[in-house]
């Protein structure tokens, strides 16, 4: 597949201000997507519960996030935390749809509390309600605080960047299966996005490539694996690894009968297995060349042993997490009863762990998928130089890379 959606060839470097590390990574497009540059610094450990800190040591570190990596032009799209932007669903009144910045501001403002003067905002029309009899239109708010934004643009001046993008790590992940759902009859697919971070979890709901839901929960991988291993400390039992590799059908399939639980109206799991571009039942090593994310899916199915004992005794940390995915899927529900989840897919540095993603895919009871995003590019463009090992998965780099193929504002 190309990179079409690439306005260049060379997409402008992409900078994901994360918690555990400050990310930098630029593709080329085309027929074979390749790795032009990666770069990343970690975040010292003091800072990590520190956001302004963190931030701060962030912003002075760009320059040398970006000198010795090879990085080509100097355009840059970045990201806000996910920890500084503020996500609510709000629904709008038809009337005051013309005006609808004016709207979602004064809207927000009721919700939250927030000053809309000191956040910039930006939104997505998820489409047409009816409440207490009157049609309104749900839209997702994404608040970004004013000064935060001013001051990576100072910073990236600073270093004789051009922005031409700033984003919200909750749209650049959705931008990064866009490759995946790019044919007209999957604007009926409905998949659940999981964003496993160090500071927070990131859930996405999309029908086909538009946002349906977005949640950001303050919960991140540290304080979910601390919860499980106290849980795995009782019975003794061990982690299971995540590891790239081959999947049998057989594998792909267990799901705890999950869609035969579903409303008849619901769709047979069979048919997205079958239409899916990348199937872990059925794809091929020919047909994962032609697609640039998520070639390294590995199943991790909901009927771990491990997952289910750490689930019947979840520390409040993980209930509350699994709660609020719980919370966030009902509300999805709601909206569209007749748009049950197809796929649930974990990206993030905390998909790594295969007993998180299979401790939430078991209490969801939903079949999901870990992505390795970078694989689609190991192949043709691993580099001992790089500062980044392609040879394993990398499902920490999901932001960065759905920065690459976003839409640039120039």
């Amino acid at each position: 597949m190309s990179f079409g959606w690439l306005k260049t060839n060379t997409s402008p470097i992409a900078i994901d201000f994360g918690v555990s590390s400050l990310k930098a990574l630029q593709i080329a497009g085309g027929d074979t997507p390749s790795l032009i540059a990666a770069s990343h610094i970690k975040t010292p450990t003091a800072l990590l519960n520190r956001d302004e800190a963190r931030l701060n040591f962030q912003i002075e570190s760009i320059s040398k996030l970006l000198k010795e990596g090879g990085f080509k032009g100097r355009r840059v799209v970045c990201t806000v935390p996910a920890t500084c932007v503020l996500v609510q669903h709000l629904q709008i009144q038809a009337a005051n749809t013309s005006n609808m910045t004016g709207a979602i501001a004064e809207q927000l403002r009721r919700a939250t509390g927030a000053i809309p003067g000191q956040l910039i905002l930006r939104h997505a029309e998820v489409g047409e309600i009816i409440r207490h009899g009157e049609k309104r239109s749900e839209v997702i708010c994404f608040a970004m605080p004013r000064d935060i934004v001013v001051n990576h643009m100072r910073a990236l001046k600073a270093a004789k960047l051009e922005v031409v993008g700033i984003h919200t790590e909750h749209l650049a992940l959705l931008r990064l299966f866009d490759s995946i759902t790019r044919r007209s009859e999957d604007g009926a697919l409905v998949s659940l996005y999981i964003d496993i971070g160090a500071g927070t979890t990131k859930i996405v709901v999309a029908h086909g490539t538009e946002i349906a839901l977005a949640r950001t929960i303050p919960i991140g991988a540290p304080r979910i694996a601390k919860a499980l291993a106290d849980a795995r400390e009782k019975d003794k039992s061990p982690a299971t690894p995540l590891k790239r590799g081959p999947i049998s059908p057989a594998a792909a399939d267990q799901s705890d009968n999950t869609f035969a639980q579903r409303p008849s109206h619901a769709p047979d799991s069979g048919t997205h297995a079958e239409s899916e571009p990348v199937s872990l039942a059925t794809a091929t090593a020919d047909d994962r060349r032609e697609e640039c994310v998520p070639a390294g899916m590995v199943s991790v199915s909901p009927d771990d042993s491990a997952g289910a004992s750490a689930c019947a005794r979840r520390s409040d940390d993980l209930g509350a997490l699994l709660d609020e995915i719980s919370i966030a899927l009902r509300y999805h529900t709601a909206l569209f009863p007749r748009a049950p989840i197809a796929r649930t897919i974990f990206v993030g540095g905390g998909a790594s762990s295969a007993e998180i993603c299979r401790t939430i895919a078991r209490s969801l009871k939903l079949p999901a998928l870990a992505a390795d995003p970078l694989s689609r590019l190991a192949d043709s463009s691993y580099d001992p130089d790089l500062d980044l090992d392609l040879r394993k998965p990398q499902p920490g780099w999901a932001v960065p890379l759905g920065l690459c193929v976003s839409p640039t504002d120039l």
